[in-house]
């Protein structure tokens, strides 16, 4: 029987494990590969000592935290070890003399010493699509949230009928998906599994990449930033942050857009001139938007958000998920399983 050590943490501990989608791939893993799991217990932490650990693991990485005796004492004769937020230093993975595979249930691996590990040949996975479907899901909620008027028209928070004669600011615009254009800023994974949902409601799909991405299998059309900024009856931005993608949703960009379009953004703030979609939502020089990063977090009681009429906007909940950790191991174990059968990782970060 092989050996697989997993660390507890703030986040996921044995609650998690013992939820039944999880125990039952564990139970499968151990009945057909001879892989028996061992739950590393670390001692409690407030969620200030937590934060302050997860800081330093992903500023300073995990070399700069001490190690926990009972990690250090489990993973001696460890075959395979899975983290998340427990840093796997360089002393550690020396400590492990047969340790031969590490996963780590978050989207970075920033918990491993990378260099360590890779010194040793030893593979790294990470959970790095677990957030995929979820943020997907989200975005194409909320944008049917904005175009449709879900919350506006929520009699439980309203606590009456909609008054005759009453009707959101977007109501006119209240139409059906199908043939409207969906213009998709980046596709990224996340990317991807929007259109992939989109594409069920029969609407065009289009869109650009800054780093030329393709999706032929979906029937994605590639277009230029311009064109898909003033022709999209809705704009998703799903793009990754870097220097070159920062502030590439400019003024002249967001003015361009159509009256009646619709502007969705669950990926990064600075992805976009904020002043500029601000302006254009107050003005109504665009029909709507759905909001679920902000420059500043949480966002001033004075915020100029809370005073629009044509946004539905939500405080960073895009990669929120009660199935988390079930996603994270479903993803790890099968790269697991792919190592000890000789096949290629699907998610291996180094």
């Amino acid at each position: 029987m092989k050996k697989l050590v997993f660390f507890t943490d703030k986040l996921t501990g044995r609650k998690e494990l013992e939820e039944e989608a999880t125990a039952k791939m564990f139970r499968e893993l151990e009945e057909d590969y001879g892989v028996k799991l061992t739950v590393v217990d670390i001692p409690p932490m407030s969620w200030i000592e937590f934060g302050n650990y997860a800081d330093i693991l992903d500023s300073k990485g995990p070399d700069a935290l001490e190690e926990f005796p009972e990690a250090m004492e489990e993973v001696k004769d460890a075959d395979y070890l899975f983290t998340s937020y427990i840093g796997v230093s360089s002393r550690m993975i020396e400590a492990a003399p047969d340790l031969k595979f590490i996963g780590v249930a978050r989207v970075e691996p920033k918990s491993v010493n990378l260099s360590a590990a890779k010194a040793r040949n030893i593979p790294v996975s990470s959970a790095k699509t677990r957030i995929d479907d979820v943020t997907a899901d989200y975005t194409v909620g909320l944008l049917l949230c904005e175009v449709k008027n879900f919350a506006r028209r929520d009699l439980v928070h309203m606590g009456h009928w909609l008054p005759e004669g009453s009707f959101p600011l977007n109501n006119s615009r209240n139409r059906r998906f199908k043939h409207k254009r969906a213009g998709i800023v980046g596709l990224t994974p996340i990317g991807v599994e929007v259109a992939r949902r989109l594409k069920g409601f029969g609407v065009e799909l289009v869109a650009c990449d800054s780093e030329g991405r393709t999706c032929e299998e979906l029937g994605v059309r590639m277009i230029p930033l311009e064109e898909l900024m003033a022709t999209s009856d809705f704009v998703i931005l799903e793009e990754f942050l870097n220097e070159k993608t920062a502030g590439m949703i400019t003024k002249d960009l967001i003015d361009s857009m159509k009256s009646t379009a619709f502007f969705v953004n669950t990926a990064y703030a600075r992805l976009v001139d904020e002043k500029a979609l601000l302006s254009a939502l107050q003005e109504h020089r665009i029909m709507g938007a759905a909001i679920d990063c902000f420059m500043e977090k949480p966002i001033p009681d004075d915020s100029p958000y809370y005073q629009l009429d044509n946004a539905t906007v939500t405080p960073a909940l895009a990669q929120d998920s009660v199935d988390k950790a079930e996603i994270s191991f479903d993803i790890l174990i099968e790269d697991l399983k792919r190592f000890i059968d000789g096949r290629e990782l699907l998610n291996r970060a180094a």
